[in-house]
């Protein structure tokens, strides 16, 4: 069973990178809390706009894709296995591509194909990227496969300056304790609304081990993984020890990280393990028995939900000894023994974990989380959540855009943005989009919100960059 869940392709770099998905289930959503905004009225299915010369056999204009009433979508770039994105202040946009060590420029041109260059090359994984000014400077945050890196950058830049290490020695398949083995080599960061801190996840090299990722709870050393750190945004050449307190814990891979508008709360979207067994003393098939530690499919399908989470510092949510529990609705879920690792609760109490804030669908693979800002008035400040999708289970889920109604610290239910990259839900052989053609078409990564109010989605399977605007 492949940990991370799913290959993009072959790296030029000579490797096959490994990227964090999930499996399947349902996403309901009870008790939502408090008078929410941003509803808006209704879906329609409309046909993708595709400029001259940037179609092809994945990618075309006979594809439908299912937006808000109101609202069209086009191509708007094609940028092999892009990931993360970032807008630069004058409104260019930067693509990372991990595969290819580069970092790519657009210049987005509504309805035409974007002019773009090479910004960076030569880098290993560079996949997350944030503009930040500090201490009266603005910068390119990079995060690498063992590394944060920094640009000086000013508008109109069309190459990047000399790189600064901010943040070195983070864990990587070399690092001693891992022996050439890590799942989740990709880092995602984000920098505090003043400027002054630096948040780093680390995800897990396995699917669910505790004696690898958290050493210190096994009685080992090691940098502990499925974690977020902090750090000095403004320092050069910090180092991540091998007993550092992580900021917080127990998360096995966040993709997304972002600090919600106009306040320092930070938001992050959390990938859950494969493959979980059957917790002791519950009954899974419904027959009436208990199905300690079974594997069945129904149950994986559905367990352990994806996660948003609101991080409060120093919280630990108890991955991988502790799986939430999903079925008194997706709010403030408690959790249940993981079979493997904790199935009597002697290594962790599940009942002292920081509970998420909400469950997604059980392995919808959330991978950015972005806040729509500059959104029109009825999406203005939502959370837009992209949903790689599962490829391991019995139904294709994710393979969307969602998004949550956001009032202060509450969101809202999840509800669908952009859907239709899925043509067929039936997976019975559990394969993965490459093995079953057009069942599954398309798979987004990131959002980027455009100063004009649109809304750019990244998608690696067809390397194309997607604008959702209003008409």
């Amino acid at each position: 069973m492949l940990h991370s869940r799913q290959f993009f392709g072959t790296l030029t770099i000579g490797l096959t990178l490994l990227l964090g998905l999930g499996a399947c289930g349902s996403s309901g959503d009870q008790n939502s809390g408090g008078s929410l905004p941003n509803s808006p009225q209704g879906m329609q299915q409309v046909n993708l706009e595709v400029p001259g010369g940037m179609g092809d056999a994945k990618v075309s204009a006979s594809r439908r894709l299912t937006v808000p009433s109101g609202f069209s979508i086009q191509v708007v770039a094609r940028v092999a296995g892009a990931r993360f994105m970032a807008v630069a202040p004058n409104g260019d946009v930067l693509v990372s591509q991990p595969g290819a060590g580069t970092i790519v420029r657009l210049v987005v041109k509504p309805g035409q194909a974007a002019q773009q260059n090479v910004f960076v090359s030569g880098l290993v994984m560079p996949h997350d990227m944030v503009f930040a000014t500090v201490a009266g400077t603005t910068y390119l945050y990079v995060a690498v496969h063992d590394k944060v890196v920094r640009y000086a950058y000013t508008n109109g830049m069309i190459q990047a300056s000399a790189a600064q290490t901010v943040v070195e020695g983070l864990p990587t398949g070399s690092s001693e304790d891992l022996r050439g083995s890590y799942a989740h080599y990709l880092k995602n960061i984000v920098i505090s609304p003043d400027g002054s801190k630096l948040y780093v996840s680390v995800a897990s090299e396995t699917n669910a081990d505790p004696k690898i990722d958290r050493p210190a709870m096994e009685g080992g050393s090691g940098v502990e993984r499925g974690a977020i750190y902090e750090f000095n945004a403004a320092a050069l050449g910090q180092k991540i020890a091998a007993n550092a307190q992580p900021y917080a814990r127990g998360v096995r891979n966040a993709e997304g990280l972002a600090f919600a508008p106009n306040s320092n709360d930070l938001w992050i979207a959390v990938m859950n393990r494969d493959d979980v067994r059957c917790p002791k003393g519950i009954d899974c098939t419904g027959d009436g028995k208990p199905d300690d530690g079974a594997l069945i499919q129904s149950y994986v399908d559905k367990n352990p939900p994806d996660l948003i989470v609101k991080v409060k510092p120093g919280a630990d949510y108890g991955w991988p000894y502790c799986n939430a529990d999903p079925r008194a609705g997706v709010n403030n879920m408690p959790y249940l023994n993981d079979f493997e690792n904790n199935a009597d609760g002697k290594k962790f109490n599940c009942a002292t974990a920081e509970r998420a804030t909400k469950g997604l669908g059980a392995h919808e693979a959330p991978l950015g989380l972005t806040f729509w800002r500059n959104g029109p008035a009825e999406f203005r400040n939502v959370m837009t959540v992209g949903l790689h999708g599962c490829w391991n289970c019995s139904t294709y889920v994710g393979y969307k855009v969602s998004y949550f109604p956001v009032n202060g610290g509450t969101i809202g239910a999840q509800r669908d943005l952009v859907t239709g990259w899925v043509t067929d839900t039936m997976n019975p052989g559990r394969k993965n989009c490459s093995e079953v053609q057009d069942k599954c078409w398309g798979r987004p990564v990131d959002m980027a919100d455009m100063p004009d109010g649109s809304l750019l989605i990244s998608d690696d399977y067809t390397g194309t960059i997607y604008r959702l605007y209003k008409k």
